[in-house]
């Protein structure tokens, strides 16, 4: 049985890839290196001791430990690649308490025509001890590890030109997200749909982007651990059981671009990309598949991630970050990039 399900989970990606011969291979992202995508992950405080999380007492909390150094080390990463980029604070209510002082690093790169829109999301705040399991969570996984592909695709494609609008978005506080019935999700997400989104034309600025001119959005969420055991799968998770445009153009770009295989699913309703999904925006969620049996499917193909949520996601536990993994699926991020938002091909000589 496990090896006809495994022989499944390659056939339906390439017969996708049939589907479409009209996409061109760019070379683009062979230039992600898992090295510098692990100097960015190494930079986000995620070894042990460290934490991204809030305080965990009184009527009003706030950013605690390495929460904010590591929000200006991704902001000054942004602004070193040329990026427009700001921070976008916030504040909201939860748990009877008020959450202050949060803030997404937004990052955008204009396109050639700045009418079609693509948003790349990665949440870089971790669990606190509001988790039972947890004192000081580094979060090298979750999500570190989205973050340092964030990263690592901005500075891939810096110097590349697009005919559509790319935001790369950090979101703050996804770990404080309400998604019982469908709730309205990651507060950081939430904040920029309704803050920075638009239905109107006339309301349209620098800062805010009409909602129907946004293609799709990608939340980049644990991607760093992969049991060497287990096939080397991907997930692409979205909310909806009807299919997504958006989860089948990723899924042609890991077909492309890499060795690895990419599994749709559906009732994945848990990271940034729900608010985009209840505002009728294409979103999907990019994680690894090595993560946790969360619908009891009994699945003899994956390995639960052992330090999900708890103090022990740190690049000081053994065999767990794999580098290698992280940046193949980071490659694919690019190649949808350069697939969907246009890439435009360099013309004249290399300097």
């Amino acid at each position: 049985m496990r090896n006809l399900a495994y022989i499944f989970l390659i056939i339906i990606p390439l017969l996708a890839s049939c589907r479409n011969p009209q996409l061109i291979r760019s070379e683009v992202p062979s230039k992600v290196s898992s090295r510098s995508y692990e100097q960015f992950h190494q930079s986000l405080f995620v070894s042990d001791g460290n934490s991204r999380g809030f305080t965990h007492s009184g009527e009003l909390r706030r950013p605690a430990y390495q929460h904010d150094p590591a929000r200006e080390i991704i902001a000054a990463n942004f602004r070193d690649m040329g990026y427009i980029t700001w921070l976008d604070a916030f504040s909201f209510e939860k748990f009877g308490a008020v959450y202050t002082n949060c803030a997404n690093v937004v990052a955008v790169k204009r396109g050639t025509t700045g009418k079609r829109i693509h948003i790349i999301g990665a949440h870089y705040d971790t669990v606190d001890s509001a988790h039972a399991q947890v004192t000081r969570c580094p979060g090298a996984d979750d999500n570190g590890s989205g973050v340092a592909g964030l990263l690592e695709t901005a500075r891939i494609i810096q110097n590349e030109q697009f005919r559509d609008t790319i935001i790369f978005i950090a979101f703050d506080a996804e770990e404080k997200g309400s998604y019982a019935n469908d709730g309205p999700g990651s507060p950081g997400a939430l904040h920029f749909i309704n803050t920075h989104t638009t239905t109107e034309p006339s309301k349209v600025s620098t800062n805010t982007f009409l909602r129907s001119g946004i293609i799709g959005m990608v939340s980049i969420d644990m991607i760093g651990y992969d049991d060497a055991a287990s096939p080397p799968f991907v997930v692409i998770g979205r909310k909806s059981f009807r299919g997504s445009s958006v989860g089948n153009d990723l899924e042609r770009s890991i077909e492309m671009y890499s060795d690895l295989i990419p599994f749709q699913a559906y009732a994945y309703n848990q990271s940034d990309h729900m608010p985009f999904h209840h505002a009728g925006i294409d979103a999907v969620q990019l994680m690894e598949y090595d993560f946790k049996d969360y619908w009891n499917r009994n699945n003899s193909l994956m390995t639960e991630n052992p330090h999900y949520h708890t103090d022990a996601d740190s690049i000081d536990s053994p065999d767990y970050i794999s580098y290698d993994y992280a940046a193949e699926i980071t490659k694919c991020v690019v190649g949808y990039l350069c697939n969907q938002a246009g890439l435009i091909p360099f013309q004249g000589q290399e300097p």
